[in-house]
């Protein structure tokens, strides 16, 4: 495998990234705050020995901060910061992620008027993160099935506007407004992608109007401060019954579907 921070395309360095995504970013605009790669293996171990020491320098361009292993269950954990930006790169037994998250309380900067520093960007950039992580396959082995989740935001200083945009995203929802204090909705919706014979695809997403409180654990409060943020999640996943090892046309064609999946169902829409 090439080194990956030998290809500028490959690199996740947020230093850049940090003024470019300042510009032209609008309040009805998701802000991606979280970002997850996975690749699953029937094999204890995803990941391949050879080469797997500077995969992590080699997908972010940093050193790790923080290595940790563990004897038991295959755990390594390598993380590392970059600007505003923490990745990290996972390896549990069968799995391998690769994780960019961004500022703890992204509130307050967004709020103001701080975008460069309340996000890693909008909705459309993540398909730079894919991008720039997908050389973590080639260091994996025997992958059959891959998962792509996103936190996005949008801030709001009112819960009473988060629900108006909420009903302007979800129209079914106006009729529950203005009288809704608290909201989540879950809704898989999966279709097929077309590869070894139609694999299912789930597309998983969760609307929420939560307090404006970022929690590692994606914990979520009712809305009843003055400081909320209408809140997606989305997990578009291959299905955990296929066993067949995926094809190097397979995965391109499971990384389109990613991107394309993941900015429609921001914007309400599924793509079949």
């Amino acid at each position: 495998m090439q080194k990956c921070y030998n290809n500028q395309n490959c690199r996740l360095v947020l230093l850049k990234w940090r003024n470019k995504f300042a510009v032209g970013l609008v309040m009805t605009e998701w802000f991606l705050q979280h970002v997850r790669l996975t690749a699953f293996s029937p094999l204890l171990k995803a990941l391949r020995s050879e080469g797997s020491e500077a995969l992590f320098e080699g997908l972010t361009g940093i050193e790790p901060e923080f290595d940790e292993k563990r004897l038991q269950g295959g755990f390594r954990r390598r993380a590392g910061v970059a600007g505003i930006t923490r990745f990290e790169l996972l390896e549990q037994l069968h799995r391998v992620d690769l994780t960019m998250q961004g500022p703890v309380d992204p509130l307050a900067a967004a709020l103001e008027g701080r975008v460069s520093e309340a996000a890693l960007g909008n909705i459309s950039n993540i398909q730079e993160f894919v991008d720039a992580g997908w050389p973590l396959l080639d260091q994996c082995a025997d992958i059959t099935r891959l998962a792509l989740g996103a936190l996005l935001f949008i801030p709001y200083s009112s819960a009473e506007d988060a629900y108006a945009e909420l009903s302007r995203k979800i129209d079914w929802t106006t009729a529950r407004y203005p009288k809704t204090k608290d909201f989540m909705l879950q809704i898989n919706y999966p279709t097929v992608v077309e590869i070894q014979g139609g694999i299912p695809l789930n597309r998983i997403f969760s609307w929420a109007v939560a307090t404006a409180r970022f929690d590692p654990a994606l914990v979520i409060e009712p809305a009843t401060s003055n400081e909320v943020w209408l809140q997606l999640t989305i997990d578009i996943n291959t299905d955990v019954k296929n066993q067949v090892v995926l094809r190097q046309d397979d995965l391109q064609e499971i990384k389109n579907q990613f991107i394309r999946q993941a900015i429609g169902m921001s914007r309400g829409l599924f793509h079949d």
